[in-house]
């Protein structure tokens, strides 16, 4: 037998990179032989046990089915929670540093910003569309963040993703850019600002390793603080079970509630003509959907082109059917059950995951655990929109979803 067999973890580099392999097959967690069509493939993320190595929606590792649980501390210099932050995964050396574009003067006296790294310019859309996100990576991101400071006007916010230990090179940079720009392309949450991406760095196959696992760590800390600009608003595993229908007065839409909101998916029709009970909300916040794209006019009404995330069920529905509608009721699955009957059964499905703040007078942690392990604690509130009103708890106990369901249109 041709080369050492060697073992691989399904959380180790190998799992991330190249597995290591001799000419006729590798050994897996378990200590099987398995030829090499059979071993596990970073590329679908299917270990050779029928394990996953990571989640389908987020590409986060997970043990089996089980999600791995992360701690993560948030560290703000000034004292001041929406100033400028550095946040970390506590057992990694990958830290993203939060600029608020007004605070920019000071932060730019962080050491932090002094570092080769990635870099995220977060804005929002004067048209009400999507928001924008510039990525891009710099030798000093400080110097980097004055520069579009000066050139680009969109953005509110930065993020560089910097090495506690300094080890990024312009290589690493370089490669993260690029795979960030492909990810954030595709999730499409954000529209981004950059013009070519250009072509896929050629680097060795163990920086390709390292840079994965960095990336990992950059997706989990930029969607804690805020910026889920890898996440698609649905998940491509999303089970027939989670779609809700609306089909009254000509409208034919599909969506999925989640912790995002409420996302209507691609393709739904939208009814184009307003009823008598539209508030008058509801034609502006259509006519900014169709000029950014995310609606198109067709001969049976007002098109989804893509995954539309609504703060609420019930705002969904009001554009949907172009008037007043309380999406509690209005959204029913293929067996008839309204949003509000299948939600008051099943919260465990839809609760966020549980955050436990530990605040001292600088630092923030967050203690991040998995439904299973925690009663889940979703939310009371949501946001008015489209002349919605906060909606009231249906009771006070712990891991009920909100239950008024006709005050939030």
């Amino acid at each position: 037998m041709a080369g050492p067999l060697r073992r691989h973890g399904h959380l180790g580099r190998e799992s991330l990179g190249a597995l290591k392999t001799n000419r006729t097959g590798t050994i897996c967690h378990r200590g099987d032989i398995r030829p090499r069509e059979h071993c596990c493939n970073p590329q679908n993320r299917i270990g050779c046990c029928g394990s996953r190595l990571s989640d389908s929606r987020t590409g986060r590792r997970r043990i089996g089915m089980k999600p791995l649980g992360k701690t993560i501390q948030i560290y703000c210099p000034a004292g001041e929670p929406r100033g400028v932050r550095i946040a970390e995964i506590t057992t990694r050396i990958v830290q993203a540093v939060v600029v608020p574009r007004a605070k920019l003067d000071s932060a730019l006296m962080r050491p932090e910003l002094g570092a080769v790294g990635l870099y995220f310019l977060f804005g929002e859309s004067d048209a009400g569309g999507p928001p924008i996100v510039y990525i891009g990576e710099a030798e000093d991101c400080g110097v980097r963040f004055k520069q579009h400071n000066k050139t680009k006007d969109f953005w509110s916010v930065a993020v560089a993703i910097v090495s506690r230990t300094g080890g990024f090179t312009k290589a690493h940079g370089k490669l993260l850019e690029w795979i960030s720009i492909d990810r954030a392309t595709r999730a499409g949450r954000y529209r981004l600002d950059n013009g070519n991406a250009g072509g896929e760095p050629n680097v060795p196959e163990w920086m390709r390793a390292d840079v994965a696992e960095v990336f990992e760590t950059a997706d989990v800390l930029l969607s804690t603080v805020g910026f889920p600009v890898f996440e698609p608003a649905v998940s491509v595993a999303t089970e027939q079970r989670d779609v809700f229908y609306c089909k009254r007065a000509g409208s034919d839409a599909r969506g999925v509630y989640n912790e995002q909101g409420f996302v209507v998916l691609k393709g739904s029709i939208a009814r184009r003509e307003l009823t008598t009970s539209a508030h008058d909300t509801i034609e502006p916040r259509r006519n900014e959907l169709l000029a950014t794209g995310v609606l198109s006019s067709t001969k049976k009404g007002y098109q989804f082109e893509r995954d539309w995330v609504f703060s609420t069920p019930s705002t969904a529905a009001a554009i949907i059917c172009g008037g007043s509608s309380n999406g509690w009721t209005e959204w029913k699955n293929d067996r008839g059950q309204t949003l509000d009957t299948v939600t008051s059964g099943s919260t465990e499905r839809l609760a966020r995951p549980n955050l436990f703040l530990s605040l001292s007078p600088r630092t923030l942690e967050i203690h991040r655990a998995t439904p299973d392990t925690v009663p889940p604690s979703p939310d009371q509130s949501a946001a008015a929109c489209c002349g919605c009103a906060t909606r009231a708890p249906r009771s006070s106990s712990p891991g009920r979803p909100p239950s008024h369901r006709a005050g939030d249109r």
